[in-house]
């Protein structure tokens, strides 16, 4: 599958209206494989959503556009089965979701299906979804799960692997190979793999998203205290897996 966006190409959405069930079969079947941006070179969201072009228009005559309204107005058209306005909604966050998934895998083809599952998951969900809070934080969680979901079913499909981490235990890269981001952020995310999914997922949003204890509560369903007592116990066993491949 080509990460590369299609640009717009109204053949590739479907023009009728059909049940949310029908809808979400072809969209995964047919509209979202090849459709996201790549998340090294990012392509700018269509903010200018094609079934809000009114709403933005006549916001952008007195200067000002509520995107929050524009947004609540194409999920009330998707609940209704309109694939124009989910496709609107996808279009305006396919990139935090796509960078989201980014610390799920760094397989090309995984990364792009666990984004795919995201926008499904949230297409067959939307009938519940409340507006209680901003619709990128729902995705958020829903990605949360679906990525959560991808360990789990990896850890029990595989046979541990290990492979040399001395550089990473020893905190530093090696001077005769010298590693560049892209590798050490390969060599952190082959440690982190070792870990448990729910390990890995609590250490993987404090650490590298950089999130707060409150807020990974908020996306894990945990209690505050039992994220930080899981992120203790989680560095216990990133420690010791380092110190096991360091020399002797």
């Amino acid at each position: 599958m080509s990460a590369a966006c299609r640009s717009g190409s109204q053949q590739d959405w479907p023009e009728i209206n059909v049940s949310p069930l029908e809808w979400a079969t072809w969209l995964f079947a047919h509209a979202l494989p090849g459709t996201w941006a790549s998340v090294d070179q990012p392509r700018p969201a269509r903010a200018l959503a094609s079934t809000a072009t009114g709403e933005i228009a006549s916001g952008s005559a007195s200067g000002e556009i509520d995107l929050s309204k524009i947004e609540s107005g194409l999920v009330a058209r998707a609940k209704l089965g309109d694939a124009d306005a989910f496709r609107d909604l996808v279009e305006l966050h396919q990139q935090a979701i796509g960078q989201q998934m980014w610390r799920f895998s760094r397989q090309k083809e995984e990364w792009e299906t666990l984004v795919h599952d995201v926008f499904v998951e949230a297409f067959l969900s939307l009938p519940r979804y409340r507006s209680e809070a901003p619709l990128v934080h729902w995705l958020r969680k829903i990605a949360v799960r679906v990525g959560y979901r991808f360990w789990k079913q990896k850890q029990q499909a595989r046979s541990r692997q290990t492979e040399p981490l001395n550089d990473l235990a020893d905190g530093r890269a090696s001077a005769t190979e010298p590693l560049d981001q892209q590798e050490q952020a390969d060599r952190l995310h082959a440690v982190l793999a070792q870990l448990s999914p729910r390990d890995r997922l609590v250490i993987t949003l404090l650490y590298l998203d950089e999130r707060s204890t409150i807020e990974v509560a908020e996306l894990t369903g945990m209690s505050r205290t039992l994220v930080k007592v899981q992120a203790f116990r989680a560095r216990a066993k990133l420690k010791r897996l380092l110190a096991e491949e360091s020399p002797t």
